[in-house]
């Protein structure tokens, strides 16, 4: 199934759970990243169930009834007050909505480019010729000094994966003689940053396309750096440039409760393998 046809099946899946990627601002992005209303949500879990149960032993208990009514009572008021105090603060993406709002910004970005060139970015024949590869951008990695570290943001969902601030997006689109690569930074959080690049390459100057280890250092929610073994997937250019983008993050210090750092779907094995039989055809046949 192509990239475009999963991305169809989602926003229907996303229509069908009332999901809505649009229309979410900088400071609602932000907020997905930021706001922990963790210990408010246990909290209202804790002073709704106590106050039930003293409700239900003053019912019992007539002999006290003033004393657990009135402490029941107080509860669930503190429960209101603690709900309110949830739901009147910024309306927070769910997971589904993160995700679907990144795809569809993707999607936008791409038919765009696809425009520029002189390609219909609506072809649906166009789109399923192409492969990707998705990363992300982590903070005080080597390819952080090219963006605002505060947009540098990351969390675990509710669902257990991780999701970045800044998901970079590259496709591939084999045309006769060259391959055109689309970049797409999509940066949730600040959204006047909108980086595209487009390059083309001739196939006899594309050297290897491959994944890379590189040890880095990631400071982590503790303030502290650590050291990570990072993969990348690697396009390799004979000029010595190269077209990479993170997948992975492992960590290497034996501190435990470290986080490992990935996308469920980066693509990247069908990708390289899709480009190392396209570039062995074109070669061969370039070489008859």
């Amino acid at each position: 199934m192509s990239k475009f046809n999963k991305m169809r099946t989602k926003a229907s899946s996303y229509a069908q759970k009332n999901v809505s990627p649009h229309n979410f601002s900088e400071k609602q992005m932000r907020a997905y990243f930021t706001k922990n209303d963790f210990l408010k949500e246990h909290a209202l879990i804790l002073t709704v169930f106590s106050g039930i149960l003293c409700l239900i032993l003053a019912d019992v208990w007539l002999v006290n009834f003033p004393l657990f009514a009135g402490t029941g009572l107080g509860l669930l008021l503190v429960s209101l007050i603690i709900w309110l105090l949830i739901k009147t603060g910024i309306s927070v993406p769910t997971d589904e909505q993160y995700d679907a709002w990144v795809e569809k910004r993707v999607e936008e970005r791409l038919i765009d480019a696809l425009d520029e060139i002189g390609q219909d970015g609506h072809d649906t024949n166009i789109r399923e010729r192409m492969i990707y590869v998705r990363g992300f951008i982590l903070p005080s990695t080597r390819n952080t000094n090219r963006y605002r570290q505060q947009d540098l943001l990351s969390k675990v969902g509710r669902d257990g994966n991780q999701r970045y601030s800044i998901n970079v997006y590259t496709y591939f689109l084999p045309a006769e003689h060259q391959l055109v690569v689309f970049i797409f930074h999509i940066n949730s959080v600040n959204h006047l940053d909108r980086r595209t690049q487009i390059e083309e390459y001739f196939y006899t100057d594309i050297v290897a396309a491959k994944t890379e280890e590189e040890q880095d250092t990631i400071q982590g929610d503790d303030g502290m750096e650590h050291v990570y073994l990072t993969h990348s997937f690697a396009l390799r250019i004979n000029d010595g440039n190269r077209i990479s983008v993170t997948i992975h993050s492992k960590p290497l210090d034996h501190e435990q409760g470290l986080e490992t750092y990935e996308i469920p779907s980066s693509h990247v094995e069908t990708t390289i393998r899709s480009l190392r039989w396209l570039l062995r055809s074109k070669k061969q046949g370039q070489s008859l």
